[in-house]
């Protein structure tokens, strides 16, 4: 036996549609832009966190190369790790855009040792 469907109801013709406004969209050129600046802050700030990073380990390898020849390497090592510690402490109290991380000055001390290598 067929069922019949059901009829829609018909709007009530005083009544009207809630619609949101429309907000218009921004342009891909305009956002293209947005983008090119986020990644050239993005730059900037890698650029300021190497060059902090680089100046850290600077300091801890003038310091390490100084009592280098004074301590066996077992005391030597327990002092790069001393060393490294305080570096990475000392980014924990500055603002976020100067906060290194741990791999950047690892790469940094080792670029700092290999330009003080004869």
């Amino acid at each position: 036996m067929p069922v019949s469907r059901k009829r829609k109801k018909k709007s009530q013709s005083g009544r009207r549609s809630q619609r949101q406004p429309v907000t218009p969209r921004p342009s891909k050129v305009s956002q293209a832009n947005a983008l090119a600046e986020l990644f050239a802050h993005r730059r900037e700030l890698a650029e300021r966190r190497t060059a902090l990073a680089a100046d850290a380990a600077g300091a801890v390898v003038d310091a390490l190369v100084a009592v280098a020849p004074m301590v066996s390497d077992d005391d030597l090592e327990d002092d790069l790790c001393r060393r490294y510690g305080a570096a990475m402490a000392q980014f924990d109290d500055g603002p976020p855009e100067d906060v290194v991380n741990p791999e950047d000055l690892a790469h940094a001390l080792l670029r700092a040792i290999d330009e003080r290598l004869p």
